[in-house]
């Protein structure tokens, strides 16, 4: 359940740190903002294919990771013995 909601916090952080880029710091949000100041729609779909991209496989990690604990961790359900 922690992991679940660590997992949703790091991909919200990934999109948001790349809005970042409009206070000048250097993120993967950069192409985006040069893109829309630009009216370059190339670097702006360079940018956020790569956010996406990003943000996807850190999901599919912690998933992974979710899968593979509750299985290690789940503790079986006792048997019911029937009289």
């Amino acid at each position: 359940m922690i992991l679940a909601g660590i997992r949703t916090s790091v991909t919200i952080n990934i999109a948001t740190a790349a809005i970042g880029s409009t206070i000048g710091a250097r993120t993967l949000g950069d192409p985006v903002i040069a893109g829309l100041v630009n009216g370059n729609t190339a670097y702006v779909l360079q940018g956020a294919i790569l956010i996406g991209l990003l943000a996807l496989a850190t999901d599919s990690v912690f998933e992974a990771l979710e899968r593979t604990w509750a299985r290690a961790f789940s503790t079986p359900a006792p048997e019911v013995q029937s009289p």
